[in-house]
């Protein structure tokens, strides 16, 4: 018997590695540390990475679908403080301003430092905050560049706006490095 659960623990790991493959992803090992756990999740979500990639990072079961994005040109994660069973990673972005899926964008260049909170749970490390309504998500200014320039069977008017954008947050990219 006991022989017949380990087996069917060994074929329901490798159904999850197979699954994970097939989808492009390797297998990822939990973050060993707080630090790790934010900087994966900040990687992910810079390169748009969908909430499944993610949400084994995150202490939220949710967050609206967005529309509108701070874009930034780099980042850099600062010294980790622990706080009692919280650990706080500051993050600092470069923003170059805020965008929006309808060709619109604010320009905005400054530094804003997030300061994300994250607890050890039995699982593993989870960013508690901040959460989701506490701003706008953060993309990487290169990551949109390519999915502008990514829609080749959108209609022509479509491709022309979002090559126009390409261009505009191109050159701020070359200029705010």
């Amino acid at each position: 018997m006991m022989v017949m659960k380990l087996r069917w623990l060994l074929v329901a790991a490798c159904c999850v590695s197979v699954g994970a493959l097939a989808r492009g992803q390797s297998p990822q090992p939990r973050p060993r540390n707080a630090a790790e756990t934010v900087k994966r999740y900040v990687a992910l979500r810079l390169r748009g990475a969908p909430w499944a990639e993610f949400e084994s990072l995150i202490g939220w079961e949710d967050e609206p679908g967005w529309d509108t994005y701070w874009l930034v040109s780099r980042y850099t994660v600062g010294t980790r403080e622990n706080k009692g069973n919280t650990v706080t990673v500051p993050v600092t972005y470069h923003r170059l301003g805020l965008y929006s899926h309808d060709f619109i964008f604010k320009p905005g260049s400054q530094d804003v430092t997030v300061r994300y909170e994250v607890l050890l749970t039995p699982g593993g490390w989870v960013i508690e905050a901040p959460g989701p309504q506490s701003d706008f998500p953060y993309l990487s200014v290169q990551y949109q560049i390519n999915a502008l320039r990514a829609n080749q069977y959108a209609p022509a008017e479509w491709r022309k706006q979002a090559e126009t954008m390409a261009r505009e947050l191109s050159e701020l990219n070359r200029t705010k490095r």
